[in-house]
């Protein structure tokens, strides 16, 4: 096993007090939901990462004055197979039509509240389970 850590990135869209949320059908977290997300590349910014993320998945034009980073995880999956820094990123603002431009790897987009969110539970991407875990009282559709 490579032994490298590797950093993801989430871009949880807000708007009108809902977060844009799919259903994964890739081999990483297939089943979970999550927002759009993947790994920053080198040399990118968090925010540069999370707006080519929020694109490339949904097709949504985003600029990086618009990301709020708010949460890092340090996260070791079960049996070491991965080691992930994720932090987490709000995009407060961004324009286009929402398309599923990956449908290899996801199922669908949808928004739910926050609430939502939170009842799905262990249905969700383990980083998202993990962020909620550790910041319990944030609401990102305050923000």
């Amino acid at each position: 096993m490579e032994k490298i850590i590797r950093v993801g990135i989430g871009s949880f869209a807000v708007k009108d007090g809902k977060i844009l949320y799919g259903l994964r059908k890739s081999k990483h977290g297939e089943g979970k939901y999550s927002p759009p997300g993947g790994h920053l590349e080198y040399g990118e910014t968090i925010e540069e990462c999370a707006v080519r993320e929020l694109y490339e998945e949904t097709g949504l034009i985003a600029q990086e004055k618009n990301v709020i980073v708010y949460g890092t995880l340090n996260e070791i999956y079960p049996n070491n197979e991965k080691h992930y820094i994720n932090i987490s990123t709000f995009i407060t603002e961004f324009t286009g039509e929402l398309k599923n431009m990956e449908p290899d790897k996801l199922e669908k987009w949808e928004w739910l509240s926050w609430e939502e969110i939170i009842k799905l539970g262990d249905k969700n991407f383990l980083p998202v389970q993990n962020f909620i875990e550790k910041y319990p009282d944030f609401d990102p559709t305050k923000i």
